[in-house]
């Protein structure tokens, strides 16, 4: 299916191509067919019209800004491995009483993990439970519908 495609690990293995995915409203034939199978699947899966074209957008910001992280590491001399590792060098040393909350949560901010996993879960929860319509009253305008 289109959609597996879209991921962080495509976008940063072209340079640019996250970057471009950010530019505007998808028109390209390949982004389009992956536009439909998104739309196709949130609106499958009970949300309305407008939350989930508005979801598109969260989503594809998400997946783009993850492959343009990762294009960074795969199109320079920078490696992910020594830079968590100098990461973690410069947390260490920092001192506690001024920076006390990434002191102590140093191994966490730095872990591995299935923190992409993560992430899609938080993004597609939040969007289920936040229709367009109460993201609208919560912000105190009016819906057109």
């Amino acid at each position: 299916m289109a959609t597996q495609r879209l991921t962080p690990e495509v976008g940063s293995r072209h340079e640019g191509l996250a970057v471009v995915a950010l530019a505007g409203v998808p028109t390209g034939l390949n982004a389009l067919l992956i536009l439909d199978r998104m739309l196709a699947l949130l609106t499958e899966g009970g949300l309305d019209g407008v939350t989930a074209s508005w979801a598109v957008d969260l989503l594809y910001l998400h997946i783009s800004a993850a492959g343009a992280e990762q294009n960074v590491y795969d199109t320079s001399d920078a490696d992910e491995a020594n830079h968590l590792a100098e990461a973690d060098r410069r947390y260490a040393a920092l001192p506690a009483d001024r920076y006390p909350v990434i002191t102590s949560l140093r191994t966490e901010l730095l872990s591995g993990g299935h923190r992409a996993g993560w992430a899609m879960q938080v993004l597609i929860n939040g969007i289920v439970n936040t229709p367009v319509g109460a993201a609208h009253r919560a912000c105190g305008q009016a819906t057109g519908g």
